[in-house]
């Protein structure tokens, strides 16, 4: 299961919401932070941060496209 947001590309807004989502995971999920992952030779930026739960793996991503003039928070959740 997925879902997605899309701001203005490098919209600090984005930012905002996945600091926002990371918390609120970490506040009502037991369960630890991954190792960061390796970085995407890409020239759009990529960040992603995994938090490991009992029973699921949450992701949570924000991507900068440059050719769709739009930056992307991705939150993901895959049950074990």
């Amino acid at each position: 299961t997925s879902c997605h947001w899309a701001f203005p590309y490098r919209d600090t807004s984005a930012k905002q919401l996945a600091i926002s989502l990371w918390t609120e995971l970490q506040n009502c999920r037991l369960g630890e932070e991954q190792p960061p992952d390796q970085a995407v030779n890409h020239p759009d930026s990529y960040v992603l941060q995994t938090w490991s739960a009992k029973d699921a793996v949450y992701r949570l991503s924000i991507k900068d496209k440059a050719g769709l003039d739009r930056t992307f928070a991705f939150l993901s959740y895959e049950r074990r």
